[in-house]
């Protein structure tokens, strides 16, 4: 009964998908999510619960810097997120301060319990000038966006388990290290209190950009790929990417850091 709804559930969202992305891929390294392929991908793959838990909760990155913080905020939403839930904190930023004149009325609030990337960049320990370029003493130059370390101390403040592991670059072409890579991400798709966030560059995987954050969903054996749900929703959607080039592309510099992945549950 549970694969057959998953299924039934799948085939709506793969349906919608395939409609409402007219993107086209140019790199022949990953593959659409909402292609013919790409569904029956989906439709034959293991582990796959992240992806249900995740899709309600999706909404592409607010700008071109805030790609951890979109995928912070969907994972946060996935694991906190219930229908009659009031822990998480009201966020009105989306509202002018005259609209907000007339909130709370009765005690009914617009808004939802829920997480918001402007909510999440608050509380982040790298703060969100910084985010946005401003030099630092660690980074004249400015460092646009957040590292892996950034996005492990953002998870902690937010009261998430976050664990990192840059990838060991002495060690990425070994099989037997990217079989053990393999099974870390699998692992934690299969734990449905655990979510995967890889932080991986764009360029070995012939795409448009650089540096990037997104969750993943799901994993497709025959295919040996991962179901990547980019926050960007712009010039890139949805895609499979084998194990070994997702391993080719978080096996990259990110100024001073070693690219890699985390993986957040509840504190």
């Amino acid at each position: 009964m549970k694969n057959t709804f998953l299924k039934s559930a799948g085939l709506g969202l793969l349906m919608l998908g395939a409609l409402a992305s007219p993107l086209t891929m140019a790199s022949n390294k990953v593959l659409d999510w909402a292609s013919k392929e790409g569904q029956t991908r989906l439709m034959n793959s293991v582990d796959n619960q992240d992806f249900f838990s995740l899709a309600p909760h999706f909404e592409g990155q607010s700008n071109k810097v805030f790609c951890g913080i979109a995928s912070m905020a969907m994972v946060a939403n996935a694991l906190s997120v219930t229908p009659n839930g009031d822990s998480i904190e009201l966020d009105p930023s989306r509202m002018t301060e005259a609209e907000l004149e007339y909130f709370p009325k009765d005690g009914w609030s617009p808004f939802f319990h829920r997480y918001t990337q402007e909510s999440v960049s608050k509380v982040s320990p790298k703060p969100r000038i910084e985010m946005f370029g401003k030099p630092t003493e660690k980074h004249p130059k400015g460092d646009y966006g957040m590292q892996l370390t950034d996005f492990e101390a953002l998870g902690t403040q937010m009261g998430f388990k976050t664990v990192i592991e840059p990838i060991d670059l002495d060690k990425k072409d070994s099989c037997v290290y990217a079989s053990y890579i393999k099974k870390q991400l699998i692992a934690g798709l299969a734990d449905p209190d655990k979510f995967v966030v890889v932080n991986y560059s764009r360029v070995p995987l012939e795409q448009r950009g650089t540096g990037h954050y997104s969750p993943i969903g799901a994993y497709h054996p025959t295919s040996d790929s991962f179901l990547v749900m980019d926050v960007s929703n712009t010039y890139q959607t949805w895609v499979w990417i084998s194990s070994h080039n997702l391993l080719e592309a978080m096996a990259t510099l990110d100024g001073d850091q070693v690219r890699g992945y985390a993986i957040v549950s509840k504190g």
